[in-house]
C-alpha cells in the first residue's frame, strides 16, 4: 500500500475472498486502512467502513458459495473507488435497490450504482460505489 514517503496517489488493491461473513471482516479493514492512510477524516472512515460492510453483506447473500467475492479499492484525485462484485446464483438475481440497506449505502458513500451482467459469464452483480476525501 503506502511506501515510506506517505504517497497514496493512484492506489489500487484488489481482494477475492469467499461470500463468507469471516470475510467481510478483511474487507472492512482494508477500507479503514486505505481511507486513514490517505488522510481521510474519522467520518469518512466510519462512513466507508459502513458502506463496504453494507456491500459485502448484500452481495453474499446472493453469491454462490462456490466463487469468490472481489472488492477492488482504488484511490485517486481525493476519492476513493470501491467496487465490490460477486458471482451470482440463479444468474438472474439482482440487489434490492429499494431496500432499507441500498438506502444506507446512498446516505455514506457520495456515489453509489449497481450492474447485472458485466461479468465474464454474465451472471455476476457489482456494487460501485466512492468517497470523497474532506482534502480531496
Amino acid at each position: 500500500m503506502r511506501e515510506d514517503d506517505g504517497d497514496t496517489s493512484d492506489l489500487l488493491i484488489e481482494l477475492r475472498l469467499p461470500p463468507r461473513a469471516k470475510s467481510i471482516a478483511t474487507v472492512r479493514a482494508v477500507a479503514a486502512d486505505v481511507t486513514s492512510r490517505a488522510d481521510f477524516d474519522l467520518d469518512a472512515i466510519s462512513d466507508v467502513r459502513m458502506a463496504v460492510d453494507e456491500a459485502c453483506t448484500a452481495l453474499a447473500r446472493l453469491a454462490s458459495p462456490t466463487h469468490l467475492m472481489r472488492a477492488v479499492f482504488s484511490l485517486a484525485g481525493g476519492y476513493l473507488r470501491v467496487d465490490i462484485s460477486a458471482r451470482v446464483q440463479p444468474p438472474d438475481r439482482r440487489i434490492d435497490t429499494g431496500g432499507f440497506g441500498w438506502h444506507v449505502l446512498g446516505s455514506l458513500a457520495d456515489e453509489l450504482s449497481t450492474e447485472h451482467g458485466v461479468g465474464v459469464h454474465g451472471d455476476e452483480v457489482v456494487i460501485r460505489m466512492a468517497k470523497k476525501s474532506a482534502g480531496g
